[in-house]
This record gives C-alpha cells, sequence and structure tokens, in this order.
C-alpha cells in the first residue's frame, strides 16, 4: 500500500505466505509504479520479510527497509487487510 495515495499497488495470493509470494507482489508494485531509490518500505516482522532474496531485492532497488516496532505505521494496512478479510467473510 502506497501510504500516501492509499492505493494497493502489488499483490499476489498464494496457498503459503512465504519469501516468493512477498517478492511476487513487491516486483508488481514495483512494475507498476516505478519508484526511484530512497523508497521507505514499511512491513511488520515476518520471517518473509527476514530472508536474503527479500533483503537484496530491496538493497538492489536502493530501497529502505524499515520493519515496524510496535508503532502506528502499520494501522493503514491493517485497517485495509481487516476490510478485505471481513468482506470475504461474506461472501
Amino acid at each position: 500500500m502506497d501510504r500516501y495515495s492509499r492505493r494497493i499497488l502489488g499483490w499476489s495470493l498464494s496457498a503459503a505466505k512465504d519469501a516468493r509470494l512477498t517478492l511476487t507482489a513487491l516486483n508488481r508494485a514495483v512494475a507498476r509504479r516505478r519508484p526511484r531509490p530512497g523508497v521507505i518500505f514499511h512491513s511488520d516482522r515476518g520471517v518473509e520479510y527476514a530472508t536474503y532474496a527479500f533483503r537484496n531485492r530491496l538493497a538492489a532497488l536502493g530501497f529502505v527497509h524499515e520493519p515496524a516496532s510496535g508503532n502506528h505505521r502499520q494501522r493503514p494496512q491493517e485497517s485495509f487487510f481487516h476490510s478485505m478479510k471481513s468482506d470475504a467473510s461474506t461472501a
């Protein structure tokens, strides 16, 4: 989710929550938006964000990885995913 526009830029679905799934979503977002180096990438502390493959991809893009530290930075994304899960359960 772009924090400025609040748009979902990249997504991917899979039965497994792993680095490949996360990389696919990141690559889709990068292809769509074509960001410049220096982007701050906020994430939770999930293991998929700590893999060498994911960290190397962020470094290659020139992104700064900023894992959440229990603060409010993830609230817009959490709100989106809560809504998405609620909508899916009623469908």
